[in-house]
């Protein structure tokens, strides 16, 4: 398969934060796969999160366990468990209404949403599976938020825009038994062109929103760090029985 897709710019798929609607967020995540959201995090709200963000990389318990990295830090987080009472913002910014509804019309409304959360310190130096251009194995919708400025110099997250309808299809195709963890590699052999790819570079508080079937990558951190906090909602925890939602092997 050929995937038909144009230059574009980041400013295609960024909506002004005071003025975006549900509607405009979901064409833009059913068209792109993609929404950024510029200045979407008030600055009492990012101050709070960056001080929980601190907090959490060095709690471990039964709500919060670590990931190995080679350089940095990062933990995963299970929502249901997270305390309110010590992580306040952290527990508050991923219950919002506004991301309930757009689960419920973009993935499914008995899909968990951001049943796992996601802390992550990259520094120089840091590397992962996911430096690699991708789609995920397992589907979801993902709440991604920057924590402090990033740039292509401090891994700037990468997509091509429009790329989950053709991975949609093959999910509806013969090959979908194909896409395992343990088949990684199949969902990184994927027809694209490298100057098609989009650095979503952007100040902290900014927010995106997109399907992990776009192809996309983490940038690489060769000056400073990047901090983030991405939500994950899974298509496969929902009780559908559209092919999309098929529990991954």
């Amino acid at each position: 398969m050929e995937v038909i897709t144009s230059f574009r710019k980041q400013e295609e798929f960024a909506l002004d934060t005071t003025k975006a609607r549900q509607s405009d967020i979901l064409n833009g995540l059913k068209n792109d796969g993609i929404v950024i959201l510029p200045n979407y995090i008030q600055e009492a709200v990012l101050e709070g999160l960056n001080k929980e963000f601190e907090t959490l990389l060095k709690t471990k318990n039964r709500a919060i366990k670590a990931f190995d990295l080679e350089k940095g830090a990062g933990v995963g987080i299970t929502r249901s468990k997270l305390k309110e009472k010590e992580f306040p913002y952290t527990h508050w910014f991923y219950n919002q209404p506004l991301m309930h509804d757009i689960k419920d019309k973009y993935v499914h409304p008995t899909a968990p949403l951001n049943s796992k959360i996601y802390v992550v310190n990259d520094l120089v130096g840091t590397t992962t599976y996911a430096n690699t251009l991708h789609y995920d194995v397992q589907k979801c919708l993902k709440f991604f938020i920057y924590l402090n400025d990033v740039t292509a110099n401090n891994g700037a997250f990468e997509f091509i825009a429009g790329t989950h309808h053709w991975v949609e299809d093959i999910r509806r195709s013969k090959d979908a038994n194909k896409i395992t963890f343990e088949n990684r590699d199949f969902s990184r052999e994927l027809p694209h062109d490298e100057s098609h790819i989009i650095p979503l570079e952007a100040k902290a508080g900014t927010m995106f929103i997109f399907d992990t079937d776009i192809f996309h990558r983490t940038g690489t951190t060769s000056i400073g760090e990047r901090k983030i906090m991405r939500g994950h909602t899974y298509f496969d925890q929902a009780k559908a029985k559209d092919p999309l939602f098929k529990k991954t092997i």
